[in-house]
């Protein structure tokens, strides 16, 4: 199961529940976060999130862990 993720409210409050949301977040980063490697793999990792449930899983830690890193995840 992708999400649901609850950006911090700098960012709207947004919550993210599943990996085309988590893709548009990201295609909306500007260019130097966007280019950041844990934006990379998320978003390389949301691509192929439909093949399976446990790619779903995946992609949804790696969007996570991303939310993380830049400290937009609300707890």
């Amino acid at each position: 199961m992708f999400g649901p993720f609850r950006l911090h409210s700098e960012l709207g409050g947004a919550v993210i529940v599943n990996p085309s949301e988590a893709a548009m977040f990201i295609q909306r980063l500007n260019p130097v976060d966007k280019g950041k490697p844990h934006w990379r793999l998320a978003m390389s990792m949301i691509e192929t999130a439909a093949c399976s449930e446990e790619q779903e899983q995946r992609a949804a830690s790696a969007f996570a862990k991303a939310l993380r890193t830049e400290m937009w995840l609300e707890d």
